[in-house]
Parts: C-alpha cells; sequence; structure tokens
C-alpha cells in the first residue's frame, strides 16, 4: 500500500510537470488552469508522446524512464517555495483518492485481459506493427488510453506503472469539479455550477471502483468536463474557446463514437476568422494529434477507422479483405454491433448477425435484457436524483412567494449542449447501444432535460443548494470510504496490492504463452490456458486469444525496415 501510494504520488507530480510545460508552451499566456486541469493536460500529452515514439522507437523502460526524469527536472527547476506547498497538497488528495480507488481491485474485464494488457505490451516491445488487427481484430481500434498508459512503464514505478494514468485521469476530473463547486474563486455561473454538482455525484457513485474503468470511461469523464467548460466559456475570449477543440480531440481519440464532441467548439468558431484559427497552436497540434492518431489505425488495420468500412484502403497489403474473418472491417462492425445489440440474450434458435440486426426486433430483445441492466447500474444514481428532486420541491413550496422567474443569461448554451448530447445518445442508441460506450452522452442528455425544464428557476436553486450540495457529498464521500475500506481489509492477505495485469490465476506466471512457431522463428504467442484461462494479459506479445480465427498457414510474417507486416496471403 505504501509503495503504490508513493507510485501515484510520484506519477502524478511526472502528469502535472508534463501538463504545467505543455500548457506552456502551447497555451496563451493569460489561459489559467487550476492544479487538477494541468493533471488532465499532462496526460494529454503523454498520450501524444506515447502515440508519436512509437512511430520510431518501442515505447520501452528505457525510454519512459529518461522521459519521466526529464520532465520532472525541468519541472523543479522552475518551483517556488510556495507553489511547492501547494503542489504537495494537490499530490497528496490526487493520491490518496487514487489509492483507494485502486488498491485490492480489479482491471475491466474481460477487455483488459483481452486485448488492452496485451496492446499495451506490444506498444511497450515493439514500434508500431503494421497489420496489428490481423492478429486480433480489437487491436485495430485500441484507444489512446493504451498508449498512455504504456509510457509509465518505467524503471521507477515498474511495469505495474501501466495501471496508474487511468485513475489519475479520473482523481483529476473529480478534483476539477470538485474545486469549482467549492473552493473556486470566480464565481460559477449557476447552469454550471448545478450540472457540475450532479454530474459529480454521478461520477463518484457509479465509476469509483478501477474495475469500472476501462476505454470507454476517459471519454466519458473528459466529455462530462468538456461540457462543463463549455458553460463557463467566455465566447469574447478566443483563446478559451479554442482550447475546447483539442479537449474534443483527446475524447474522440479515447472514443470515437463520441466524434460529436467536435460540435461543441464549433458553436464558437462561427464567430472568428478562419486565418486566426488555423494559424493557432492548439488547432494545429489537436489536427497533428489526430491525423497520427488516424494514421496509426491505418497502419493497424488498413482503416483511418476501424471497423467503418467507407474509410478502409482494401489495396493495402495488410487489409484483410476476406468476408471469413474476424478481422475483415465488415465483420468487425457487424459483430460488434449486434453483441452490444443483445444479440447473446435470445431466448429462442440465434439469429446469424446480419439477420439479427436487420429490421427492429432487435429492441425488444435489447430492452429485456441490456435496458434493465442499465436501469440496475443507475440505481443509486437515480436514488441521488430522487432526493434532490424532493429537496427542490420542497425547497419551492417554502419559497413560493420569493420564487419569481429569473432566466439564465447562457440559455443558447444549454439548448445547444441539450442538442449534441441527444444526438450522440440516439447515435449511440442505433449503433452501439451497451451502457459504458455512451452513457458520456446519456448522462450529460438526462442532466440537461432536467435543467432545462428548471432553467428558469436556476438563480433561486443556486441559493438553496450550497447546504445540499455539502450534506450530499459527505454522505458520498463517507459511503465510498466505508465500501473502499472494506474492500480493502477483505483482500489484505488475499489478492495483489495493485490490479493484476499477469492472469487471473493464482499462480501469475509471467510470460508463460504458447508460442507459435514458423520457419523456426516466433510468429506470435497465445495463451497458455493452464495459466492465463484464455487471456493474454501483460505477456509476451504480440499475443493473442483469437487463435482459432487464424490461419497460420496463410498469414505472413513480413519485415520492412524493421517493422512488422501480419497480412494474409489467400
Amino acid at each position: 500500500m505504501i509503495n503504490l501510494f508513493f507510485n501515484i504520488f510520484a506519477a502524478s507530480y511526472f502528469t502535472y510537470s508534463a501538463g504545467l510545460i505543455f500548457t506552456k508552451l502551447i497555451f496563451k499566456k493569460n489561459y489559467k488552469l487550476n492544479f487538477f486541469e494541468y493533471g488532465i493536460y499532462g496526460i494529454v500529452c503523454l498520450g501524444f508522446i506515447s502515440l508519436f515514439i512509437n512511430f520510431f522507437l518501442p515505447i520501452n523502460k528505457a525510454f519512459n524512464s529518461f522521459l519521466l526524469i526529464t520532465i520532472i527536472l525541468i519541472s523543479f527547476s522552475n518551483l517556488s517555495k510556495v507553489k511547492f506547498r501547494s503542489i504537495i497538497k494537490y499530490l497528496t488528495l490526487i493520491a490518496l483518492f487514487s489509492l483507494f480507488t485502486v488498491a485490492y481491485d480489479n482491471n475491466y474485464r474481460p477487455d483488459s485481459g483481452s486485448y488492452h494488457l496485451p496492446y499495451v505490451s506490444i506498444l511497450n516491445e515493439y514500434k508500431i506493427i503494421f497489420g496489428l488487427s490481423n492478429l486480433h481484430y480489437r487491436f485495430g481500434h485500441t484507444s489512446i488510453i493504451q498508449h498512455i498508459s504504456s509510457i509509465y512503464n518505467n524503471h521507477l514505478f515498474g511495469n505495474e506503472g501501466i495501471i496508474i494514468p487511468l485513475v489519475i485521469l479520473q482523481a483529476n476530473i473529480v478534483g476539477h469539479f470538485f474545486y469549482k463547486i467549492f473552493f473556486s474563486k470566480k464565481k460559477t455561473n449557476p447552469l454550471n455550477y448545478i450540472f457540475a454538482s450532479i454530474i459529480l455525484s454521478f461520477i463518484l457513485i457509479y465509476n469509483n471502483r478501477y474495475s469500472n474503468l476501462g476505454n470507454d470511461a476517459p471519454a466519458a469523464l473528459c466529455f462530462f468536463y468538456l461540457i462543463s467548460k463549455f458553460f463557463e466559456i467566455d465566447k469574447k475570449k478566443i483563446n478559451d474557446c479554442i482550447n475546447l477543440f483539442l479537449i474534443s480531440t483527446f475524447i474522440f481519440l479515447n472514443k470515437i463514437t463520441m466524434i460529436f464532441s467536435f460540435l461543441i467548439p464549433l458553436f464558437f468558431f462561427k464567430n472568428y476568422k478562419l486565418k486566426s484559427l488555423i494559424r493557432d497552436k492548439v488547432i494545429i497540434f489537436s489536427l497533428i494529434f489526430c491525423s497520427l492518431f488516424l494514421t496509426k489505425n491505418l497502419i493497424n488495420s488498413g482503416c483511418l477507422i476501424f471497423p467503418v468500412e467507407q474509410v478502409c484502403f482494401k489495396n493495402l497489403k495488410w487489409y484483410d479483405y476476406n468476408s471469413d474473418r474476424r478481422s475483415n472491417a465488415v465483420n468487425a462492425k457487424v459483430e460488434t454491433e449486434a453483441w452490444s445489440k443483445g444479440w447473446s440474450d435470445q431466448k429462442i434458435q440465434k439469429q446469424d448477425f446480419v439477420s439479427y440486426l436487420e429490421g427492429s426486433d432487435w429492441i425488444k430483445v435489447w430492452v429485456k435484457n441490456h435496458g434493465i441492466e442499465t436501469l440496475k447500474r443507475l440505481t443509486n444514481f437515480l436514488i441521488y436524483f430522487l432526493i434532490l428532486i424532493i429537496f427542490l420541491i420542497v425547497s419551492f413550496l417554502k419559497n413560493n412567494k420569493k420564487n419569481k422567474p429569473n432566466p439564465i443569461q447562457k440559455e443558447n448554451l444549454l439548448f445547444f449542449a441539450l442538442g449534441i448530447s441527444a444526438i450522440g445518445t440516439i447515435f449511440w442508441f442505433f449503433n452501439s447501444p451497451t451502457f459504458r460506450y455512451g452513457y458520456g452522452y446519456i448522462i450529460t442528455f438526462f442532466v440537461l432535460v432536467f435543467l432545462m425544464i428548471i432553467r428558469n428557476k436556476l438563480s433561486f436553486i443556486l441559493n438553496n443548494f450550497n447546504k445540499f450540495n455539502k450534506t450530499i457529498f459527505i454522505i458520498i464521500f463517507c459511503i465510498i470510504f466505508l465500501k473502499h475500506t472494506n474492500r480493502i481489509i477483505d483482500n489484505f492477505h488475499s489478492k495483489p496490492v495493485v490490479p493484476n495485469i499477469y492472469s487471473d490465476d493464482s499462480v501469475n506466471v509471467y510470460r508463460k504463452n504458447h508460442k507459435i512457431l514458423k520457419n523456426k522463428k516466433t510468429f506470435f504467442y497465445i495463451p497458455n490456458k493452464k495459466y492465463d484461462v484464455g487471456m493474454c494479459y501483460y505477456s509476451a506479445p504480440p499475443c493473442t486469444h483469437t487463435y482459432s480465427d487464424i490461419d497460420p498457414d496463410k498469414l505472413i510474417l513480413d519485415n520492412f525496415y524493421n517493422y512488422k507486416i501480419y497480412y494474409y496471403r489467400d
């Protein structure tokens, strides 16, 4: 526990320092951020570095350790005594919150063992690989969070460092909302104050376990942050508006279905000249970042966005054009969509993927299973919301005479954000209606509908909301503390302190996967069933548990200027 605390503490300073250096280079001097936002932008910066470097080098411990030392030394040289004390307080809060979230918990299952951890392992040992999705189709649509995780594997944190950045990102977003609600010197407008309060409550209730964080949570958390920044923006300050574009880019790189995030900054761009936009450093950086990520996708799968067939380049050597394999873009999309729409929940004889998706019959199956499961997961948050509504009704009744309509100043922002979240929610439902894929849109839409209903009473509510907020957050934090403490005590002697990155089996033998040999050389690895219950985890790369989908006689491995290329020759 103590070692994990200090690792998170040091990693938080590394992240904060990266964000401080990055924002000084790319943002205008008058753009002010709090400590937590430096942490958020530090994650963005390290994601870019990791993505860029992997085109030329593996993101190994030697490079990561050099980067860690360099960034920390640069940051130390600019520290004052007063600032040092403030940073220590900030780091302690982040480390404590993260420690309770992650200690004696599990990785997100089953995706971590299937492709999150194996992909991080590949990044740590190889520069970018052409046709990687031919080994495992999910390698074609990995998130930027895997690149970020890989850069925390250094000689200080060890391999287990890869679990740290996800919880640091969450802790900084929680910290940012908490700071804005209770400690910000700048007066928060009623719209953003109530939005931030409800969203923070949701995050603490729903995302308080590490095992509930995966590739989907970062996109949702950052989307909440984006909407909050949108509500507090001063449209007269072009720098504030442009910076939203960088946040939108990062959200998209975490989850491509969150592409509608880009519409948020466009709300303000119409007020500015094109020349001033295209010359801005934030815009240029965001476009480069996005281009690198799309190029990475193209190299891994043959598609700019896998598995969207319309943006695939079928003439590329490593693009899998065989409709019998899951690494084919069309097959991957159909399978993913069918599973998210409840294909496995059919009680009668199961239809094939294509037949199941035709028409609207899948909705009945989805409602009876995924729909009910979603409501179960949201039970605690709905209880919170019910308490909030009861509080507001009582407040209105007590102050009926004083309760006069008071329209909010940023009503147009509310309606625009509501429209974007509605579009995103509709897109989610008809394409990939698994709750974790789209709860950034769904929860935002739900909260904004509520705010729209009470929009003429926001100022009145704000005057009565502080006591409720303080009380409810004390209760939530106490419940979370007791819940985590109980988990830690129960697992104190039976589990490793950090989420296991190797195997769910108690043996935990590292790198004991089977080699698949071709021409007496290691072609790739498959899990050793004795130890790994069918998953690769953080093992000898490249590893795939989808071995049954691969025909080794037709799969070719070539080398091109020390770059690996996997492709099929039918």
